[in-house]
């Protein structure tokens, strides 16, 4: 399986994409944001310290790929207003989920028992996750492949 990614979150501009992999299109990328929203109870808006929930999401993203997401609080802005937030969207291909065993939840649980979901913006591009599903062992990571222009650059 491949998941491409999509961060979501503030900026000085206000909320945006932050980053994406390659394979996301200008127009997948448009709902993605459209889609990405996070609104905290206001009844913890003003509360520093206290749990916030995690929302997760699951949604087709045109005919042939699907969106497993999830949104949680940070906290203040740069500017220190409340109700920031990063919402990490992971696509992957239809035909990728056709097996009759497929549940988006139980794949949203093994991709946050792995730790693949983002807690905080990255700090360098990011990169396409290529894994095996299997139902006994969970997922399985394949290493990714070296970019071309690194190659030729070790060459």
């Amino acid at each position: 399986m491949k998941l491409e990614q999509h961060i979501y979150t503030s900026s000085v501009k206000g909320f945006t994409t932050l980053t994406a992999t390659q394979g996301i299109t200008k127009d997948e990328r448009i709902k993605l944001e459209n889609h990405s929203l996070y609104v905290l109870p206001g009844q913890l808006l003003y509360k520093e310290g206290m749990p916030t929930p995690t929302k997760y999401i699951f949604y087709p993203l045109g005919e042939k790929r699907f969106v497993l997401g999830r949104a949680i609080y940070l906290g203040k802005d740069n500017l220190g207003r409340p109700g920031n937030y990063l919402f990490h969207n992971l696509i992957i291909a239809k035909d990728e989920l056709e097996e009759p065993s497929f549940n988006p939840a139980k794949l949203i649980k093994m991709i946050e028992e792995n730790g693949l979901f983002r807690t905080s913006p990255p700090e360098k591009p990011l990169d396409v996750i290529n894994f095996l599903l299997d139902e006994e062992k969970g997922l399985e990571f394949k290493t990714p492949p070296m970019p071309q222009d690194l190659i030729l650059t070790l060459l």
